[in-house]
């Protein structure tokens, strides 16, 4: 499904909650272009470009990641030097490492780093993707 909409080039914002919609716009206006965007099971994934090297995934569920946490791991994306991409989460479902996995084993991303922290009450856990 993700790379299907890749492909075709075009992505529905329709269904889209509003914090997607105004990140979405703060990236565009930053110069990044929205390359694919899907819902799996209930969690939002996007994937935009900047030039050739640049690349930020946002992974964002629907009750669990605020619009100031997504806003957060946006930034952090468009500042960082490096190919290594943090987004901040409150929690990571099973889902979200699923469609995280299957968008990283594609040979487009495959360079990219991703590293997902989510804050748990026992753990700071790091998933690595």
């Amino acid at each position: 499904l993700f790379w299907n909409i890749v492909k075709k080039g075009k992505a529905s914002f329709s269904k889209t909650p509003y914090a997607h919609s105004m990140v979405d716009r703060e990236l565009t206006k930053r110069g990044w272009k929205r390359r694919a965007s899907t819902f799996v099971n209930g969690a939002w994934v996007a994937l935009y470009k900047n030039g050739v090297k640049k690349r930020v995934v946002l992974v964002c569920e629907k009750d669990s990641l605020g619009f100031e946490e997504f806003k957060k791991s946006v930034v952090m994306a468009l500042f960082s030097k490096s190919r290594e991409i943090h987004i901040y989460s409150d929690h990571i479902s099973f889902h979200v490492h699923k469609a995280m996995t299957k968008i990283n084993s594609n040979r487009r991303v495959h360079k990219l780093r991703i590293i997902v922290t989510s804050h748990n009450y026992s753990a700071k856990r790091r998933h690595y993707f």
